[in-house]
């Protein structure tokens, strides 16, 4: 098939590699808004000692969808200081509900081998995966919904599973403790739906335990994508009172299913250079039936001195192990990287990184990514008359010189648009 959609300013037209249209599965993600559980030490410490979290935190639906149920893919510890996030059971429940109002719909996910009457989980250790059994539980395309749950640890965790999606609204509640009040019931009032108080422990405003994945039956073939993220990816230099933080989230928005599965600082080869680690974070691939991989960390390879080749060969290598599950791999080129400034590299770079920097993002270009595509963010970041530069007009730029601030993300979204329609669109793919 040849590529013959925009791209960026300059699209390449390359004939993609052959892969076989998916096997389109039934089930798989049908909503947004969801990361992967990784937990950061300087954001999600247990500090004191307790077992318990309860937390609920808004979703969308991306698509019209019935029979909804949870996964929970535990992915471990990975603090480089050894300390663990051990086993846990879960009670979880997806509800619906106008605004600040009474639930039109509920469902408590139960679960085989389950205890409690079906509503707690089996335990899940480090590693597994369990998804619930489907609920009856369903709606439309663009619909708020809820995931409520409490996850309940063997022992104490030296840090909460944690996550890269923002609390934005007040009735995105976090508590912890033991003991808490049981508050997943189908039995509970309708106007419970916060638990009866709106309070985040810790004050850290984002999820302690990560949403699970949401699977259902869509009503239509649809594209699913997985985003390898850094900081950028969920949402640094961006407004964090908004639903859709970081510009993949604002450009994917409703419109698709997606979930996170990097966090702050993260690199392409750090996925790359150890097997189990990219087993835990990509494991899940299969089972929410993604079709894309959408790789938007790249500026922490620059920053460790990854050339273009070695990127370029890290996505390569990525791409052979998800051609199998007929998943593409999607680029995204990179923004600048600068001081506060913006008028010079950051102190910390190396001489060569802004050489390499465009190397790279030409490389992109020239090569469709891997065949497949990519997102030119670079060409709408970037300053006109200096590529290695942050556009600054019109209130972009950033504020420290690596992260994209608000104004910048809205551009890099907006400006893709057409180009993320056109990648994903099933007559393309499929």
């Amino acid at each position: 098939m040849l590529l013959t959609i925009g791209l960026g300013l300059a699209p390449s037209v390359t004939a993609e590699p052959t892969q076989a249209a998916p096997d389109w599965p039934v089930r798989g993600l049908v909503a947004t808004r969801i990361s992967g559980a990784f937990s950061s030490a300087n954001k999600f410490p247990n500090a004191g000692g307790k077992k318990e979290v309860y937390e609920q935190s808004r979703l969308f639906l991306a698509e019209d969808c019935t029979d909804l149920s949870l996964l929970y893919h535990h992915v471990g510890n990975q603090q480089a200081s050894g300390l663990g996030i051990g086993s846990f059971t879960v009670k979880a429940s997806l509800f619906r509900c106008p605004v600040w109002g009474d639930f039109d719909a509920y469902a408590v996910a139960t679960w085989e081998g389950g205890s409690d009457g079906l509503s707690r989980s089996p335990t899940i250790g480090p590693g597994e995966m369990l998804q619930s059994n489907a609920t009856g539980f369903g709606g439309n395309g663009g619909d708020l919904f809820f995931v409520r749950r409490h996850l309940i640890f063997s022992s104490a965790p030296a840090y909460w599973p944690g996550s890269q999606i923002n609390l934005y609204e007040g009735d995105e509640v976090l508590s912890i403790g033991d003991g808490l009040t049981e508050r997943i019931s189908g039995g509970w009032p309708a106007t419970d739906w916060a638990g009866g108080y709106y309070s985040r422990d810790d004050g850290v405003a984002y999820a302690h335990s990560a949403p699970a994945l949401v699977i259902g039956q869509g009503a239509t073939r649809k594209a699913r994508l997985c985003i390898v993220n850094d900081s950028i990816g969920m949402g640094s230099g961006d407004n964090g009172a908004v639903a859709f933080g970081g510009w993949p989230a604002r450009l994917l928005g409703t419109n698709y299913p997606w979930y996170l599965v990097g966090n702050e600082g993260y690199a392409l080869t750090t996925l790359m250079s150890d097997e189990t680690i990219r087993a835990q974070r990509l494991g899940a691939l299969e089972a929410a039936g993604i079709t894309h991989l959408l790789v938007q960390a790249i500026t922490n390879d620059l920053g460790q001195n990854r050339t273009s080749a070695q990127f370029l060969s890290d996505c390569a290598a990525l791409q052979a192990e998800l051609s199998p599950l007929a998943i593409r791999l999607i680029l995204c080129t990179s923004t600048p990287r600068t001081n506060a400034a913006n008028n010079a590299k950051p102190a910390d770079d190396a001489d060569a990184v802004w050489a390499e920097r465009l190397t790279l993002n030409q490389a992109i270009r020239d090569h469709n990514g891997v065949g497949h595509g990519y997102l030119d963010a670079a060409a709408f970041s970037q300053a006109a008359g200096n590529a290695n530069l942050w556009d600054d007009t019109s209130g972009r730029g950033s504020t420290d010189g690596l992260h994209p601030n608000e104004a910048t993300h809205i551009n890099i979204a907006t400006m893709l648009a057409d180009s993320i329609d056109a990648l994903l669109s099933v007559s393309h793919f499929a």
